[in-house]
């Protein structure tokens, strides 16, 4: 991969701040959107744009949102002061309308409205919001760990500038996500800590819920099942590879990763992800209509070239290479706990990737196992249910004794994996389904 190194501009005039001891935090920022607090002057929630770093290393204006405590979508909210920062990583998007700097006033973005009287920052990543031209860093933890670590940066500058509000004596950083912002959160977690950065900020602990930790992982289950159910991760996931490695890829095509079969369908898939007005069911939907299927995945020999399906190959070999540099469970020992809520049936991120992070990481690793085994999108949900008391204020240090392990999945779900506090005329107990 190519280098890529951390680029701070300060454009226009140099904007300072109160500075965190050993962190440069005189950073370029732009408000695209924002919302005052009940006093008129102070913000309460902003959507922003910050600089930071493409997989050349090269400058590139990315996007952000950020929202100050829990009140900040009424009119005129009062803002009091801040438990905690919280750099939130989104899950798997593929519609430019879902990124957190757009998305943001629906109530349907979990990440903004679950963690409680803290500040969220939330990076839209590098494809998404201002930067929706490019491709997508699908499953590129290190550069998505520098762009939210930049998003971080960014947005507390603006914290610091633009809120009357603060943060309260001792506040600490949480870094968090489900799915791919799983894996992210658990990248950034990584890049602080390797980057000696995890004391200026605080750095608590990360909380990741069903992410792909381990890439090659990743992809050696989906080849040992001989099928994928979520199939537009395979383009999404090699588009992202041959952007960030043309020295590990360049001797080949995209094209010839795939069978020809897929091959005369290609160009759709592409021109649905890149475009972003399209869902990750549509694009789904194609391989679907298109590859052979058993209704609820799609056989991986239908995608990927035989060539990849053997260890021997040159392509095979040079495709992990690019999947083992992001590979967060490999050399690689963390100075803070690492917080997992998993389940075992996973039929989109394969939970052997879980059982790396626990293989790798041991008594760093605090385990929460979902309740229900009722796949991803279940696990993930009630992982955001969960959130509103998972960053506690301590005024103490706190670190893995202080995690609040007190949150206990409730007792009855509806079937998106919402908290009921009544039974509804159907409902979710103890992993069974109930109709009255």
């Amino acid at each position: 991969m190519k280098r890529i190194c951390i680029l701070f501009f300060a454009l226009c005039s140099a904007l300072q701040m109160a500075a965190l001891d050993g962190v440069d935090t005189n950073v370029w920022y732009e408000i695209i959107d924002q919302g005052l607090a009940s006093d008129g002057a102070g913000i309460a929630w902003c959507s922003y744009n910050y600089q930071s770093v493409d997989a050349d290393g090269k400058p590139v204006t990315l996007s952000a949102f950020m929202r100050l405590g829990s009140n900040w979508k009424k009119t005129s909210p009062t803002i009091t002061d801040l438990d905690n920062i919280v750099l939130m990583e989104h899950y798997t998007i593929t519609l430019n309308s879902k990124a957190p700097s757009v998305n943001f006033k629906n109530s349907s973005c979990y990440e903004a409205s679950a963690p409680g009287n803290v500040l969220v920052i939330i990076p839209d990543y590098i494809g998404f919001g201002s930067s929706k031209d490019r491709p997508q860093a699908y499953l590129n933890h290190r550069l998505n760990a520098i762009n939210s670590y930049d998003a971080l940066v960014a947005g507390y500058h603006i914290f610091e500038e633009r809120a009357t509000a603060h943060l309260k004596e001792h506040w600490k950083l949480y870094v968090a996500g489900a799915s791919q912002g799983g894996g992210n959160a658990l990248a950034v977690h990584r890049y602080m800590e390797e980057n000696n950065l995890d004391g200026p900020w605080r750095l608590d602990y990360s909380y990741c819920c069903d992410g792909p930790y381990n890439p090659v992982t990743t992809l050696k289950t989906y080849m040992s099942w001989g099928s994928v159910s979520y199939p537009c991760v395979i383009p999404m996931t090699l588009t992202a590879m041959f952007e960030a490695y043309p020295e590990v890829l360049g001797a080949w095509s995209e094209e010839e990763f795939y069978t020809d079969k897929y091959n005369l369908h290609k160009a759709q898939v592409d021109a649905a992800i890149a475009g972003k007005t399209s869902s990750e069911t549509i694009i789904c939907s194609y391989f679907f209509n298109y590859l052979e299927n058993d209704g609820d995945n799609v056989y991986l020999s239908e995608i990927l070239h035989p060539d990849l399906f053997d260890p021997e190959s040159a392509k095979y070999q040079a495709l992990m290479q690019c999947l083992e540099d992001n590979n967060l469970t490999a050399d690689w020992q963390p100075r803070h706990p690492v917080r997992i809520y998993y389940a075992t049936k996973d039929e989109i991120v394969p939970y052997e990737n879980t059982q790396a992070v626990f293989d790798a990481f041991g008594d760093q690793v605090v385990k929460e196992k979902c309740p229900l085994s009722m796949g991803h999108s279940y696990t993930c949900g009630l992982f955001f249910v969960g959130l509103s008391g998972a960053f506690p204020y301590n005024d103490t240090p706190s670190g893995i004794q202080a995690i609040n392990r007190s949150i206990v999945s409730p007792t009855l779900y509806n079937l998106q994996g919402q908290r009921l506090h009544r039974p509804s005329s159907i409902y979710i107990q103890d992993g069974k389904k109930i109709i009255k």
